[in-house]
């Protein structure tokens, strides 16, 4: 698994800005992550897993079942503009990453390997 080290960014809301997780680049493709592909996400105090669900009609289905019926959140990934280029995105945000423990300025670790990815949050004062 490679590892990269990230901060909690914010993302505008309504009324207050929200906490948010940007995951973009190419090295999502590296790991199954494409352009449409459908993940879960679990999550728990201060963790989210994401795991690959597949393509197409067929993953929505099952995916969406499985997420009615347990803890876990619905993600596509999808292009967005970085560095002037179409690049694959996931974005993770939302009130309940702040009551997950994910605050804005929090800093977290990113693990990710083919078709997993595993976000924790550091307490920097145990560094």
């Amino acid at each position: 698994m490679d590892t990269k080290v990230m901060v909690v960014g914010s993302a505008k809301g309504v009324q207050k800005r929200r906490p948010r997780i940007r995951l973009i680049g190419f090295w999502l493709n590296e790991i199954g992550f494409e352009y449409n592909s459908l993940a879960t996400a679990e999550y728990e105090k201060g963790s989210i897993i994401i795991r690959l669900q597949g393509t197409g009609l067929e993953a929505y289905g099952k995916v969406v079942k499985q997420a009615l019926g347990s803890k876990t959140g619905l993600l596509q990934v999808r292009l967005d503009s970085h560095n002037k280029k179409r690049t694959p995105c996931l974005e993770v945000k939302g009130n309940w990453l702040e009551k997950s423990g994910f605050a804005i300025g929090g800093v977290i670790v990113v693990r990710f390997g083919y078709g997993v990815i595993n976000i924790r949050l550091v307490d920097p004062d145990k560094l």
